[in-house]
């Protein structure tokens, strides 16, 4: 047993600092403070170190044109958590990460290897991929579920902001208005950020273009669906407090319906863990029995 406690040691460092390492670089990093005009005084040291191996490297993901655009579309819905890392930087970044991380886990076992007698040219080859491609894996589905979470607290979001909208316009203010409004009242969560930019580029261009733009950075369909209607009721003369009032209903009735989706899901999702636990306790009330009878015989 004593031949393996080096290796099994071995594997878990490398694992654990491969794993923080994958960890630390794929944190989030928010682009914008509190205050609606201020922008990140420094960016996070991971969005640092990805924006400056993806440029140096950026040459190594030329081969993988539609990855590198899924992966700029994922980072997109995601927030841009890297800044204006790309999906062509990321996944630059990601190989060439993975090929030291896995060059380190190789190590680890080489120079286990060596103190056994093994070959250990074999051994850190073997080691080297595994552990490249652990972490390469790792760091490319990332962002598909940086994107998803993102995704889901702007569509948790939205109705707050549809309300506190109703609210500004009802008082006399404008819905470019309340984008600020909302802003400084939810400040640093995924829709507050959001809307800053949109808010931004509202200043630069107008308000109805802003939220086309802000539609091609979300990725929640019900979101989508009431950032179009509103850029269209901007083209239009009604009454806005009415306008945002329907929408906001009508975004609230979404919600109920994907809440009783979810909750059906969870249910279906219980029986078969309930299931497996019920037979283990089963079975280990059983057991002793179950060794009694074939003790005597009987099968």
């Amino acid at each position: 047993m004593e031949i393996y406690l080096v290796p099994v040691a071995f594997a878990l460092c490398a694992m654990c600092l491969g794993l923080f390492v994958a960890d630390f670089l794929t944190s989030s990093n928010d682009r914008f403070q509190s205050q609606l005009d201020a922008e990140a005084a420094s960016r996070d040291t991971s969005a640092r170190v990805i924006r400056a191996v993806g440029t140096a490297f950026a040459r190594v993901a030329g081969p993988f044109p539609s990855l590198t655009e899924k992966l700029d579309r994922q980072l997109t819905f995601a927030g841009r958590p890297y800044g204006g890392v790309n999906g062509q930087q990321y996944l630059a970044a990601a190989i060439i990460l993975s090929v030291l991380i896995g060059g380190g886990v190789g190590v680890f076992f080489a120079i286990n290897a060596l103190i056994n007698g093994q070959p250990m040219l074999v051994t850190l080859m073997r080691w080297w991929v595994f552990g490249a491609g652990f972490i390469l894996i790792f760091l490319v589905m990332d962002p598909g579920s940086a994107a998803k979470r993102n995704s889901a607290e702007i569509e948790r979001e939205f109705p707050f902001f549809l309300d506190l909208a109703v609210l500004v316009v009802q008082a006399g203010g404008t819905p470019r208005k309340a984008l600020t409004k909302y802003v400084e009242a939810a400040p640093g969560t995924p829709l507050s950020r959001e809307i800053a930019i949109t808010s931004k580029d509202a200043d630069a261009t107008s308000f109805e273009d802003a939220l086309y733009r802000m539609i091609d950075r979300v990725q929640a369909t019900s979101v989508k669906s009431i950032l179009k209607n509103l850029a269209q009721g901007e083209r239009s003369s009604g009454e806005a407090e009415a306008f945002y009032t329907d929408q906001a209903e009508e975004l609230r009735y979404l919600r109920e319906e994907m809440a009783s989706r979810a909750a059906e899901r969870l249910r279906t999702n219980i029986v078969m863990p309930v299931f497996l636990m019920l037979m283990a306790i089963i079975i280990a009330a059983l057991a002793p029995t179950i060794v009694s009878i074939r003790s005597q015989g009987f099968f």
